[in-house]
């Protein structure tokens, strides 16, 4: 089977989750092929409306927010007739490509898709993969086999948002790296990344992008923080946060740039500071990391933090004092923290990727 795969590049998540989805259906020896949807509109749409996702979400999230909600309140029929003209140039591809079905990790690519079956005769049945805990604008103007929900408990709010009941599967997780489903030792993690083996280890990072001001916060954290606590700050690109924090050198204080090893430190933390992203909670989950979320952009971050709280799979803050107080009392209340870690125990969020890679592979084989 030859598998294309949709993303948009709106941010890293949509891509991660496309290459985990590939991984997947690699792994049942299926070919695939990621492509950006919104290169069939113009490379130079896609280059504008990635940068411009990118900036309103790192510097503007309160406008981003603004945007988000329109799109709540009003027909998703303007973003369905602004991905429509992409449609004829995806659909030549798809029949060029030989492509037998098609994934989509974008709502975006989704109704482009949606429109090549409309009018230029596509035939290869397509499905959609939610990136975040919530249901997007415009999901119900998609025409697809299967829209691929993270969790059982996201049903009504999948069928107040206009999908067909027969059509929502619940796959536990949105798709990540199947390296996050087999993390190692907190021992082993520690050895690799040079941690202390003694002690607790307190990870912050927000987002590949480092958003918020880590550099502001993190002598706020060291000063709180128990005295056992080695405090780890992943910066990712945020190279101005991470110059700032490596000339404080502040105490029992590491500071990482962007990393490939996340998972090392993922696995060798005691407890996670991050910003809500479906992917990055997603990794949390499936290694099991006791979460304090805060910085939500409004819109689909909000969102997953309600669930994730409210699911009490972690702690929210909503701002930087909330974060240091809420970590210092889950160092200091073991109680609180063992139920927190029991609770993400009962869960796994870990085969997201397989579970759409099996479901699609056997549609496929039974027609």
């Amino acid at each position: 089977m030859r598998v294309l795969i949709l993303s948009a590049n709106t941010g890293g998540g949509h891509n991660s989750a496309a290459k985990a989805v590939g991984e997947a259906f690699r792994r049942l020896g299926h070919e695939y092929e990621i492509t950006d949807a919104l290169s069939f509109l113009s490379e130079t749409v896609s280059e504008v409306l990635s940068k411009g996702h990118n900036n309103l979400y790192r510097y503007l999230p309160g406008l981003f927010g603004v945007g988000y909600r329109f799109a709540e309140n009003h027909s998703p029929r303007l973003l369905y007739e602004s991905m429509a003209p992409g449609a004829k140039r995806l659909s030549q591809f798809i029949k060029n490509g030989d492509f037998d079905v098609a994934v989509c990790t974008h709502v975006f690519a989704a109704m482009m898709i949606t429109e090549g079956y409309k009018k230029y005769d596509l035939h290869i049945p397509q499905y959609f993969v939610s990136t975040d805990y919530t249901c997007y604008p415009g999901v119900s103007t998609v025409d697809v086999e299967a829209v691929f929900m993270p969790a059982e408990g996201l049903r009504q709010e999948f069928l107040d948002g206009g999908v067909q009941e027969e059509r929502l599967v619940a796959i536990n997780g949105i798709p990540i790296s199947h390296i996050f489903s087999v993390p190692p030792l907190q021992e082993e993690a520690r050895h690799r990344l040079g941690l202390p083996q003694e002690g607790r280890v307190v990870l912050l990072c927000c987002g590949s992008m480092g958003c918020g001001n880590m550099h502001s916060v993190a002598p706020d954290f060291v000063r709180q923080l128990p005295e056992d606590v080695t405090f780890v700050v992943i910066c990712g690109h945020n190279v101005r946060a991470y110059q700032q924090l490596t000339e404080m050198a502040l105490e029992r204080t590491v500071v990482v740039g962007f990393t490939n090893q996340i998972v090392d430190y993922m696995a060798a933390a005691d407890i996670c500071v991050s910003k809500p992203g479906g992917l990055s909670t997603t990794e949390l989950l499936s290694v099991k990391v006791p979460m304090v979320l805060l910085l939500a952009v409004p819109g689909c971050e909000s969102r997953n933090m309600d669930f994730l709280v409210g699911q009490k799979l972690a702690v929210r803050a909503d701002d930087w004092d909330e974060a240091v107080t809420a970590t210092v009392r889950l160092l200091c209340e073991p109680d609180e923290l063992k139920a927190l870690q029991d609770r993400l125990e009962e869960t796994d969020f870990s085969r997201g990727a397989d579970t759409v890679a099996t479901y699609v592979t056997k549609r496929y084989e039974q027609k």
